[in-house]
C-alpha cells in the first residue's frame, strides 16, 4: 500500500495494511538536514525528501500560502503597507509594519529570536487592534480577500503523487486574531465587551473561510488549522464553548465542503476540551501531549474523543526523542500502537516539529517499528 492510500484509508475508516507514521517535520529540521537555509521553492522537495529518506508517511506541511498572512500583500490606495526591518542584536530582529489608511495609522511590531541556527520564534510586542477605532479600520478600509496564487500546493500534490499528502496550514480563527490583538485583551473583550468581540470574530472568520477554500481548491488534501493560543487552561471548556466553537466550527465546515480534510493542532494543554472537540468536528487532532509540556491524560483522550476522528501523536520530540536510545524509541512506539490498535484510526506522530538535532536513529527506530 502506498503513502497516500495508506493515510487517506486511515482518515475514512478504511482497512490499511499498518499503521501510518508520520512525524511532524518542519523547515527548521529540512534545513539542518540540508545544511542550509533552503527558498520556498527548494523547501517542499527537501521536506518530501526527508521524508522517503526516513521512512515515513509524507505530510507535507511546508506548502503554505506566505502572501495569506501578510499585510504588505494588501497594499492599496486606502490601505498603504509599509515594512520596516531593524536588527536588535545578533539574535533578535523586528519586523515593523505599519497600515495607513484615511483616518488612522495600526502599527505592528513583531519581535524574532534566533533560537538556533535554523530556527527562529516570534511574538508581537505590539498588534494592530489596540481599539474599537482600530477594528473598524479594517472593516472600512481592508481590502477584500483576493485570488491567491496557490499554484505552490498544485504542484506539492503533483510531486508527491502516491507518496503522501498535502497538508498546508491555515489559521484557526482565534488564533488569527490573537495575532492581531492580544489574547489577554480578547478574552477581557469576551467579559466586557462580547459585542466588539463577536464582530471581530465574524469579520475575521468571514475572511478565513474564503482563503481556505482556496487552499482546498488548489489540492489541499489536509488543512491544518492552528489551535493552540485557546487551549484548556488559557481560554478553558466554557469560554471556548461560548466565545471560539461557533467561529471555529463554521471555519471547519467550510473547508470540509470545499473538499479538504481537517486536522485541528493543539500542542499544549487540551484535556478539559476533548468533549468541545467532538462537538468542533475536526477529521484529525494531534498532538496528546502529556505533562510536562501540556496536560492530556491519554486515557481519558482515548475515551472521550469521538471515534471517528484520527489521533496523531503522541511521542515528544522535545526531550524524549532527542536523549532515548533507539531501542527506547521502539519500546514506546510499540507500546504507543498496541495501546491504539483496537481504537484504530491513528496516526505514530509526535507532540510537535522536530528539532533540530534530534538523532537519525531515533527517528529510524519510529519507521521500524511500524
Amino acid at each position: 500500500m502506498d503513502s497516500r492510500t495508506r493515510l487517506l484509508n486511515t482518515l475514512s475508516g478504511k482497512a490499511v495494511d499498518r499503521i501510518p507514521v508520520s512525524p511532524f517535520i518542519w523547515s527548521n529540521f529540512v534545513n539542518e538536514y540540508f545544511k542550509r537555509q533552503l527558498a520556498d521553492q527548494e523547501l517542499d522537495e527537501a521536506c518530501f525528501k526527508v521524508y522517503k529518506d526516513l521512512g515515513f508517511d509524507t505530510m507535507l506541511r511546508t506548502c503554505n500560502i506566505a502572501e495569506a498572512t501578510d499585510e504588505c500583500f494588501l497594499d492599496s490606495r486606502n490601505w498603504q503597507v509599509e515594512l520596516l526591518k531593524k536588527q536588535i542584536s545578533e539574535k533578535e530582529r523586528h519586523e515593523i509594519t505599519i497600515i495607513k489608511t484615511p483616518e488612522r495609522t495600526l502599527t505592528q511590531v513583531k519581535s524574532f529570536q534566533r533560537i538556533t541556527p535554523y530556527e527562529e520564534v516570534n511574538a508581537n510586542i505590539e498588534c494592530f487592534i489596540k481599539s474599537k477605532e482600530d477594528f473598524h479600520q479594517f472593516i472600512k478600509y481592508q481590502p477584500q480577500v483576493p485570488t491567491y496564487d496557490c499554484s505552490r500546493i498544485t504542484r506539492s500534490k503533483q510531486m508527491l503523487g502516491n507518496e503522501g499528502i498535502t497538508a498546508p496550514w491555515t489559521q484557526g480563527i482565534f488564533n488569527y486574531l490573537g495575532d492581531l490583538r492580544k489574547p489577554e485583551n480578547l478574552v477581557l473583550d469576551m467579559i466586557m465587551d462580547p459585542l466588539f468581540y463577536h464582530q471581530m470574530m465574524t469579520y475575521f472568520t468571514d475572511r478565513w473561510v474564503n482563503i481556505s477554500a482556496q487552499f482546498a481548491k488548489a489540492g489541499a488534501d489536509v488543512l491544518c488549522v492552528s489551535g493552540n493560543i485557546a487551549t484548556a487552561t488559557f481560554l478553558g471548556k466554557e469560554y471556548f464553548e461560548e466565545f471560539v466553537l461557533e467561529y471555529e466550527k463554521r471555519h471547519i465546515v467550510a473547508i470540509k465542503e470545499a473538499g479538504a480534510y481537517i486536522l485541528y493542532h493543539n500542542c499544549g494543554d487540551a484535556n478539559a476540551l476533548y468533549p468541545t472537540y467532538n462537538r468542533l468536528g475536526p477529521d484529525i487532532f494531534e498532538s496528546f501531549v502529556e505533562p510536562p509540556y501540556g496536560d492530556t491524560d491519554l486515557d481519558y483522550a482515548l475515551q472521550t474523543l469521538d471515534k471517528n476522528i484520527v489521533m496523531i501523536g503522541n511521542i515528544d520530540q522535545i526531550d524524549f526523542l532527542m536523549h532515548a536510545t533507539p531501542n527506547e524509541v521502539q519500546s514506546r512506539c510499540k507500546c504507543l500502537m498496541d495501546y491504539m490498535k483496537e481504537r484504530g484510526r491513528f496516526v505514530l506522530g509526535t507532540t510537535d516539529y522536530l528539532s533540530e538535532g534530534t538523532p537519525i536513529e531515533n527517528l529510524v527506530a519510529m519507521k521500524e517499528c511500524v
